[in-house]
């Protein structure tokens, strides 16, 4: 049976070449559904172990599933909260150095611009 199926493929090439460029494009049109799957069953991995030892010690289902969710975002919120600070001074610093990265790009490639145009952009969005 399978070898009458390579036999059909190897005298059918150009059908088997656009049914493996139709699967393709199928693949890639659900590549964000494809890693939200892996992602999930990673997690799932990670939780079960903790999962089943609560449910071990007598814990309720709903609560030996919910106690590793929260620790998950807790432990997140944790080490995100410290890094705020941190990214709005390199935003403020590049917020504040952009006038002089843009004449430095504008020198590099010889371009020909008044920087006061700039200035009355920022002063104009910052009025609004």
């Amino acid at each position: 049976m399978l070898q009458r199926f390579y036999d059909y493929l190897l005298k059918n090439q150009v059908v088997f070449a656009i049914v493996i460029i139709f699967l393709a494009g199928f693949i890639f049109l659900i590549r964000n559904i494809i890693l939200s799957l892996f992602l999930s069953y990673i997690i799932m991995a990670a939780v079960l172990p903790i999962t089943m030892f609560l449910r071990k010690i007598k814990v309720p289902k709903t609560l030996a599933v919910l106690i590793p969710y929260f620790a998950i975002v807790l432990l997140l919120f944790i080490l995100i909260i410290p890094l705020v600070p941190f990214v709005m001074g390199q935003l403020k610093s590049l917020i504040l150095g952009f006038p002089n990265y843009l004449n430095q790009v504008i020198n590099i490639f010889g371009f020909k611009v008044d920087s006061n145009i700039f200035k009355v952009i920022l002063t104009v969005n910052q009025i609004q």
